[in-house]
């Protein structure tokens, strides 16, 4: 008995997160025109209203470029923003080429945004997806992305009769690198800033 009610308890915590309001992904890769150059981009988004998280970023870790705006009109994307590159490590995705989706969160400077996992160089081009919470930091300087984890893990082999079975919580490390910095606008604060 005790294991049915843990099985059920896993079952509904998965369909409790699996509901939650991180945007989906199109099934096909979607490229929009205009950042192939990012002088053009700074110059795009100097010129229009920018909310807090819009703007240029760079991914500490891998060195690459993305915008973050407004999702187009004319984008079938059913997203507040959407995550565009500009170039990074991985010079085989065109530029402009969405891949990540981000709608805004509960809370004054958290998001939900989903993000292709993998890019295959054989033609089939983005795949997977990847849910995320992301955290602007209060001098709007950094972005901390941070996975969205099912809460409880159950290793249903174990579940069967005659085997000891168990529910393992998951945690997340969090680490601060993480994350993006940002680039354009520059933040009000320099993020290194120079001491004489």
């Amino acid at each position: 008995m005790r294991r049915l009610a843990a099985l059920l308890a896993a079952l509904l915590a998965l369909a409790i997160t699996a509901g939650a309001a991180s945007p989906k992904l199109p099934g096909r890769q979607t490229v929009i025109d205009g950042y192939s150059n990012p002088d053009s981009v700074m110059a795009t988004l100097a010129s229009m209203p920018l909310d807090v998280i819009e703007g240029m970023w760079l991914f500490s870790s891998s060195g690459a470029r993305i915008a973050i705006v407004k999702t187009p009109r004319d984008a079938a994307l059913s997203a507040d923003y959407v995550a565009v590159t500009i170039d990074g490590a991985d010079r085989s995705l065109r530029p402009g080429t969405v891949v990540g989706l981000i709608n805004r969160g509960g809370e004054r400077g958290t998001y939900l945004a989903t993000f292709y996992r993998e890019h295959h160089l054989s033609g089939i081009g983005l795949t997977g997806s990847r849910k995320f919470t992301l955290h602007l930091a209060d001098d709007r300087a950094f972005l901390r992305f941070v996975p969205v984890h099912a809460p409880l893990r159950v290793n249903l082999p174990s579940l069967l009769p005659g085997i000891a079975g168990r529910v393992v919580r998951r945690g997340y490390v969090n680490r601060p690198a993480d994350g993006c910095m940002r680039v354009f606008p520059e933040p009000l604060k320099p993020v290194e800033p120079r001491y004489l």
